[in-house]
């Protein structure tokens, strides 16, 4: 990845929980000039993951499909909020230790 403020991002969702994003099955990290993009195989949710910084310096998330299509879309998340909400989407099961 050359692009710093895309690494920034994926330093930021790795701080969150590494062991999350390794359950997410993350892959394909993508830099762009503002945003990082990166492919999941997840519980609920299989696709890309577009995480855009904004010029308010907070932060985009689309959760977008393999065809293309944008499923969801939170604006203004914090960098201490990216992997919680990413996980909800992509991964969370809960009382997954009762299951």
């Amino acid at each position: 990845m050359s692009n710093q403020i895309a690494t920034v991002i994926r330093d930021q969702i790795l701080a969150g929980g590494r062991m999350k994003v390794m359950s997410w099955g993350a892959n394909k990290w993508t830099a762009g000039e503002n945003f990082l993009r990166f492919k999941v195989q997840g519980h609920h949710f299989k696709g890309y993951v577009k995480v855009t910084l904004t010029s308010m310096d907070d932060y985009t998330i689309q959760f977008i499909s393999t065809h293309g299509n944008i499923k969801k879309e939170i604006k203004g998340m914090f960098f201490d909020q990216l992997t919680e909400v990413i996980d909800n989407y992509v991964e969370y099961v809960p009382n997954y230790k009762n299951n």
